[in-house]
């Protein structure tokens, strides 16, 4: 728009860019896949994205953590099932983005995503009511 040229890279170069950054400042780069849409499909959430392949894919390549936030977050939102997610109106404006209490819910399976991963460094962070919060572990594959 300004006339300077500008090179506009890919999804998955922007990750890898940032999760370099953070290893070479020896920070600990965690990868979280997004956050699933409310899109029921017979009683399930359609079960992948190609953003939650890119982030998987990169943390493979770059030998880093990732959670796979958006297969916690459905499996979640599975067992409350679709009626009590539109009653309770975790999607009170669309689709994609959730009330409080749903954004609450999915920082959960954050939580759980960290002690599911088993690395010391990032459980000593948590507080004891993270540290006690009870929610299974994917099936790794």
């Amino acid at each position: 728009m300004n006339g300077v040229e500008e090179i506009v890279h890919t999804f998955p170069w922007y990750i890898k860019y940032f999760a370099n950054q953070v290893l070479k400042k020896e920070g600990i780069p965690v990868l979280l896949s997004p956050t699933p849409e409310f899109s029921f499909v017979d009683g399930k959430i359609p079960e992948t994205n190609k953003y939650q392949e890119y982030m998987k894919t990169i943390s493979e390549e770059l030998n880093i953590l990732y959670i796979d936030h958006y297969s916690y977050i459905a499996n979640n939102m599975e067992s409350v099932g679709e009626d009590s997610i539109k009653d309770s109106k975790w999607f009170p404006i669309d689709n994609i983005h959730t009330s409080q209490e749903a954004a609450e819910s999915n920082a959960k399976m954050i939580i759980n995503g960290i002690k599911c991963l088993n690395n010391e460094g990032l459980i000593s962070i948590l507080n004891e009511q993270e540290k006690n919060a009870n929610y299974p572990c994917l099936n790794k594959k």
